[in-house]
């Protein structure tokens, strides 16, 4: 049974952010892999058990009432990241693991570098990541790069269900998973489900790239 945890899904989904744990229990679930999707509320401790873990984006409002940053629940979703469980942040939700202050209050820390704010940019991206390209929607005000990787933490700028349009960025978080997990990624998906998903990407990708060109 992999679980894959959401942190505040109610407060962290601006954008459709929580939507990339659906996109991650279906593609199991193609593969013949049981999970469960767990929901963190603002009630709930972070659990210590999560093969996977979602931090989404969301509003100035939506983080100070979490009050994340300097708590209890701050030091338990430090203690989940050190575990090694790989995780997707996204934008305000990749912001917060930093060193530093910002408007969301004292940040984690847990990734060792410093950002700052800049000018807003709102737009298509393509961008080069792990050797392959990831394609999404930036819509962020800070210089923190637009995807990348520091050990089991995958950041990104990129909004919405990212995982959706970019199949070889699932596939590595498939295998970030089940590589800490000690065994290899299971099951193959149906080749017509195959066909399928790859003409609904095919033709994301061919207008959302023409889009960040412009």
């Amino acid at each position: 049974m992999i679980r894959i945890g959401v942190l505040y899904p109610g407060h962290l989904d601006l954008n459709g952010d929580a939507a990339n744990s659906l996109v991650l229990a279906k593609e199991l679930a193609w593969r013949g892999v049981s999970c469960e999707v767990v929901s963190v509320t603002l009630t709930d401790a972070i659990p210590k058990d999560l093969d996977f873990l979602l931090v989404g984006h969301g509003s100035k409002a939506a983080w100070s009432e979490i009050n994340l940053i300097g708590s209890h629940r701050g030091a338990e979703l430090v203690e989940v990241l050190k575990s090694g469980v790989p995780t997707l942040a996204v934008n305000s939700g990749f912001e917060v693991l930093h060193l530093g202050s910002d408007t969301h209050g004292q940040l984690l820390g847990h990734i060792q570098t410093r950002f700052v704010a800049t000018e807003r940019v709102s737009k298509f991206w393509v961008e080069p990541f792990d050797g392959f390209e990831v394609l999404g929607y930036v819509n962020s005000d800070n210089d923190l790069p637009v995807i990348s990787r520091q050990g089991n933490v995958i950041g990104t700028k990129l909004h919405g269900p990212v995982l959706a349009k970019n199949p070889k960025l699932l596939s590595l978080i498939l295998e970030m998973i089940f590589e800490r997990r000690g065994s290899a990624l299971p099951g193959r998906l149906n080749r017509n489900v195959a066909t399928a998903i790859d003409g609904y990407v095919s033709e994301i990708w061919k207008l959302e790239s023409e889009l960040a060109s412009e």
